[in-house]
């Protein structure tokens, strides 16, 4: 079992089409106004935010609240997210809103534009929001069990959480639901009757999907020299260097198109993730005569694969 939470503080970068059952958008996700936020396992974020729907319509509207995004997965066929059941402290500011729970959770392709299906969807209105002053936690979604889909290399998962509203009277009624987490809170439903700014939303699924490695990524943070010569002191160059990830393996080179390619003027073994790593660039490695040189440093990670040429 995984406890994912919500990071409604930092947004994901992702634009992603809203489920079809939403008839309103007051956040305005899927467009140019708002991207989709975090979600996040099994760390926290530190900030809790309140999110509102304010309603003076006899109409009944499906209102989207919040639309959070995964990081990337590995591919894998006919994957279910096993059994799921969350919790997000929610209220309404009358009974007469007749605000419940909604959830959609759906699979997307890495850049949001292709939707591949839906995992889950609970839109029965048998979980209305505490109608108090205090926030209790509210079923989102309450236990269930996910379709199979097919993951494709880079998808993500999309949570998306918000209420059904039926106001019975023109009056201005209010459903709001706090997001976000903070490690000095309680889950949810740990403390029942405790209010929202005192809880942590989370959502749980049973069978753990895999998550996408981050690419290998090398920096070269410093150089004490951009020119180097014959002349002595001046002849030698110090290079610093750091790795997303730990390497069994590394080497510089001058003016080539990938590892193994170019001037070989650096090389070393094991390096641990984030550390600086430094070098020496002699002017007598560089032998195809004056000019400007490209130094790059490539990266064997425990995996055997190469950091690519950029």
């Amino acid at each position: 079992m995984a406890k994912f939470y919500y990071d409604d503080n930092n947004s994901s970068g992702i634009k992603i089409p809203i489920a079809n059952i939403w008839t309103l958008n007051p956040r305005g996700y899927g467009s140019a106004k708002q991207a989709g936020k975090l979600l996040i396992s099994p760390s926290i974020d530190g900030v809790v935010n309140l999110q509102s729907y304010q309603d003076t319509s006899i109409n009944r509207y499906y209102v989207l609240l919040g639309q959070y995004v995964s990081d990337p997965l590995v591919e894998n066929q006919d994957f279910s997210l096993g059994t799921i059941l969350g919790y997000i402290p929610a209220r309404e500011s009358a009974i007469n809103m007749n605000a419940c729970a909604i959830t959609v959770i759906k699979l997307v392709s890495e850049d949001g534009s292709a939707v591949r299906g839906e995992f889950y969807r609970h839109t029965a209105l048998t979980y209305e929001f505490a109608s108090s002053v205090s926030y209790y936690p509210s079923l989102f979604p309450p236990s269930g069990t996910s379709l199979n889909l097919n993951i494709q290399s880079g998808d993500r998962i999309v949570v998306e959480v918000g209420a059904y509203t039926n106001n019975t009277t023109s009056t201005s009624f209010t459903c709001s639901i706090y997001i976000g987490s903070n490690s000095t809170y309680f889950d949810c439903p740990s403390v029942t009757n405790i209010s929202g700014v005192n809880t942590n939303p989370w959502i749980d699924f049973s069978t753990v999907p895999t998550f996408a490695p981050d690419s290998l990524q090398i920096s070269i943070n410093s150089f004490d020299k951009s020119k180097i010569s014959t002349m002595t002191g001046q002849d030698t160059c110090t290079v610093t260097f750091q790795s997303n990830q730990n390497l069994i393996q590394w080497e510089a080179r001058a003016d080539g198109t990938g590892q193994g390619s170019g001037l070989l003027v650096g090389s070393g073994g094991v390096v641990t993730a984030n550390t600086d790593v430094t070098f020496t660039v002699e002017n007598e490695e560089l032998t195809l005569g004056d000019k400007i040189y490209k130094i790059n440093v490539y990266g064997k990670n425990e995996s055997g694969v190469w950091s690519a040429y950029e």
